[in-house]
């Protein structure tokens, strides 16, 4: 009985903002759950964020308590989080530690926060947008954005060529979204100048947003940056930059995959799950012992090791770990300032995900490349890099793809009415350049589709 009433005390709906500990960069979440006991009588937890994961039993001594979270992200990956909490005294609220583990297969973020039954903080985080009343607003009318960092002039619709109604339709869409669909941050440039730049979900400016494979496209940058520097070059064998690595599959049969096929996705290697390569005791000697599949160069297969391996030839040809080299030589010239990377087991930094800027710095990034390599007059990587990270590297007539940047052609539309290369993550992340239109466009999310977004309200609202 005494345990009955324990965790009694639990029981109801909980809720408050996490905020991810030893990081330089502002990644508030939500944290929402509920307690109540199921049909066996036993306590267990729904996470309210993901409430399609199930019931988790939950463990109680006390005043304290402790569950494991799994969900699924992926067909071959689950995401854990080991959750611990404290009820105080008083009962009226909840001291909670949430630890998610990485693909490294160890905990690598680790939230805290403060939970209470209606917490008015975790509100915000629950709708598209509140108002000042604690109430969802649900109409918007178009207003000039504030850029605090002074990094881009502000413009109206007006002023940049765009339909004032389009935008305020599709912001009006967005303030109709559930949790299911969940579109964080919308941000868009004409001739250089700030258009739009609205958030939601609680999500504010100075918010760091996780890239997902948004960071692929960076990566690419990064080494062309490299390739400026005469480090390496597209057409050779990429094995023959690893000699120490000579036991393994690539070097010892000789396999003729080049740099520009590893950059474009089309080595013909054997895929490796995520999982595999992530917790490698040596993540460079897993890739280059994946076996030959198809001949190099002439099959596109999305490989989610590939762009860490290119990061590992930056590393190797400029002799500074890939992290530090794109620090040095893009970000802090871009004026990004903070950013969080993750890491694989051995230390490889994760050049294909999990990765945290703002989405102005999404902006920073899709306005150089839209200026062909160039940011605020100087020259960050050169336009023979960008020219030919930015048209297709894989074979005729197979999915249009550069060197990790997705193409949208008239063969092949992700979106409709206009030409475009693009940086695309998964749950719904963007930096879309539109050369033609002179426009950059930067969507983050949680499964919404930004592609809708183009081609419903974005391109119509160009006035030609």
């Amino acid at each position: 009985m005494q345990a009955h009433a324990s965790e009694d005390r639990l029981t109801g709906r909980w809720n408050g903002v996490g905020l991810i500990q030893n990081t330089a960069v502002s990644l508030p979440s939500l944290i929402d759950f509920e307690f109540k006991r199921n049909s066996e009588g036993k306590l267990v937890a729904i996470d309210l964020t993901k409430p399609k994961a199930g019931e988790f039993l939950v463990a109680v001594s006390g005043n304290t308590f402790s569950f494991t979270t799994e969900f699924p992200v992926s067909p071959q990956r689950k995401a854990r989080a080991e959750v611990s909490g404290t009820l105080a005294d008083d009962e009226q609220t909840i001291k909670i530690s949430v630890g998610a583990y990485g693909l490294s297969g160890k905990i690598e973020d680790v939230r805290v926060a403060t939970l209470s039954h209606n917490n008015a903080a975790a509100k915000a985080f629950m709708y598209p947008r509140v108002g000042d009343n604690g109430e969802p607003v649900l109409t918007y009318a178009y207003r000039k954005p504030i850029d605090q960092t002074n990094t881009f002039t502000t413009v109206t619709p007006e002023q940049a060529g765009l339909d004032r109604t389009k935008l305020e339709a599709m912001v009006n869409t967005i303030l109709r979204q559930t949790a299911e669909s969940k579109t964080e941050s919308v941000l868009i440039l004409r001739n250089g100048k700030l258009v739009m730049a609205e958030y939601f979900w609680g999500h504010g400016s100075d918010d760091a947003h996780q890239t997902w494979s948004v960071v692929k496209s960076i990566s690419a940058i990064v080494a062309g940056i490299a390739w400026d520097q005469n480090k390496f070059n597209l057409d050779a064998t990429f094995a023959s930059y690893f000699p120490q690595y000579r036991a393994t599959k690539w070097a010892k049969e000789n396999l003729a995959i080049s740099v520009r096929q590893v950059l474009s996705m089309a080595s013909g290697a054997y895929i490796p799950s995520p999982i595999t390569i992530s917790t490698a005791a040596d993540f460079i000697q897993a890739m280059l012992d994946q076996p030959l599949v198809h001949p190099p160069g002439m099959t596109y297969a999305y490989d989610n090791g590939l762009p860490s391996l290119a990061g590992q030839l930056v590393a190797k040809t400029t002799g500074k770990p890939f992290d530090q080299f794109a620090e040095q030589y893009l970000l802090q010239p871009l004026g990004i300032k903070k950013q969080r990377w993750t890491y694989f087991a051995d230390g490889t930094p994760n050049g294909a995900g999990a990765f945290f800027i703002t989405p102005l710095d999404f902006a920073r990034i899709g306005q150089m490349m839209l200026d062909k390599g160039v940011w605020q007059g100087k020259r960050i990587v050169s336009e023979a890099w960008i020219k030919e990270s930015t048209q297709q590297q894989t074979a005729k007539g197979d999915y249009p793809y550069g060197f990790y940047w997705h193409l949208n052609t008239e063969s092949y539309e992700h979106f409709k009415g206009a030409t475009a290369f693009m940086a695309r993550g998964a749950l719904g992340q963007t930096i879309t350049v539109l050369p033609d239109e002179n426009m950059v466009v930067v969507v983050t999310s949680t499964n919404a589709k930004y592609d809708a977004f183009l081609s419903d309200y974005i391109v119509p609202a160009i006035i030609r």
